[in-house]
């Protein structure tokens, strides 16, 4: 087999017919491989939506956007 930098270099469209390089062959298989394997969460590291909690960085949001709220009535003017 003739081999050129073209080839080395991803535009030969190696081992797969059609011209789908071999690389996205193997991404592809290694995805469907971990699609099918069954998970067991033995740690419990799962989060349900019920379960989840944002981080906060010891921020208070709702005084935050209190204050936000009050800014911006006080800029806003009435006719």
């Amino acid at each position: 087999m003739d081999l050129s930098l073209r080839d080395a270099l991803g535009g030969g469209g190696g081992g797969v017919p059609g011209g789908a390089p071999a690389e996205a062959m193997l991404k592809k298989d290694f995805v469907a491989t971990l699609e099918k394997e069954s998970y067991h969460d033995k740690v419990g590291e799962t989060v349900s939506k019920t379960d989840y909690r944002p981080l906060l960085d010891g921020k208070d949001i709702k005084s935050e956007m209190l204050a936000a709220v009050t800014y911006a009535y006080s800029v806003i003017q009435f006719d």
